[in-house]
């Protein structure tokens, strides 16, 4: 048996009449073919001028077929006409809330702060043993002091990772999980800068925690600050030489 797809709203769903017009389509496809049936009979008997009669009977011809047949987006050809009009027409409204706070733009930050692309999820481990491997690395790192600054390189590196999860093989890229009691922390702003302190990316940790810069960047070394309102992370500066980093914990601290 054949399948057919249900239309979820029954009040906007329209019926075809014949040969997979709808009746809207129908009525365009009529009136414009009248219309150009007329057109090229006054240009055959020499009622408009040719140079006339011509150009109009294609514009014709080229309306209909557009109106009848043409959609982008799953929108035909009126709807966008009346879509344009009506955003031309209409002003707009502005809703004024007074208990939101004011947007601050701050012309040295460009970049708006992206999240972590869910198609790369897969080369992290499962949820569980994430969660599993935080105990390790807090019971780790709470025993020697935080450091305000850690510096990362292809020598040392291995210092500060502790837990072996694979990242896809692409040199001059970097991962982090950062976590704080415990438990992973969403939301964190991470702002990558180069060796001339210029603002070149920005992302936003996931709910596990997870930010990576998964755009291999040029050999030398850089600058990552994490900021987020509630805990403070220690400043990371890394040094990239064509090579392949595992994913780095990084452990807040609760502020004040």
């Amino acid at each position: 048996m054949a399948e057919h797809a249900i239309p979820q709203n029954i009040m906007e769903y329209e019926f075809k009449l014949f040969a997979g017009l709808t009746w809207k389509q129908f009525i365009y496809a009529a009136i414009g073919g009248v219309l150009t049936f007329i057109i090229f009979q006054l240009t055959l008997g020499k009622k408009i001028p040719a140079i006339f009669g011509w150009p109009l009977l294609f514009i014709t011809a080229a309306a209909t077929l557009a109106l009848t047949f043409f959609t982008y987006e799953k929108r035909s050809l009126d709807q966008w006409i009346q879509d344009y009009l009506r955003a031309m027409s209409i002003p707009l409204i502005r809703v004024w809330k007074k208990d939101y706070k004011p947007v601050k733009y701050d012309p040295e930050r460009r970049y708006k702060p992206e999240t972590f692309p869910d198609y790369l999820s897969v080369y992290f481990k499962k949820e569980v043993e994430i969660s599993s491997a935080h105990k390790k690395v807090e019971h780790t790192l709470k025993q020697i002091q935080q450091p305000k600054v850690i510096n990362i390189n292809p020598s040392n590196y291995t210092q500060f990772s502790t837990i072996n999860i694979k990242i896809p093989e692409t040199p001059n890229t970097v991962a982090f999980r950062l976590v704080s009691n415990n438990q992973p922390v969403e939301g964190v702003v991470a702002r990558l800068y180069d060796i001339n302190n210029k603002e070149l990316r920005a992302l936003k940790s996931t709910p596990h925690g997870i930010i990576y810069f998964n755009k291999p960047l040029n050999n030398g070394t850089y600058r990552i600050v994490f900021n987020h309102p509630k805990i403070r992370f220690p400043e990371v500066h890394i040094t990239f030489q064509n090579n392949t980093y595992p994913l780095f914990n990084i452990v807040g601290e609760q502020n004040g």
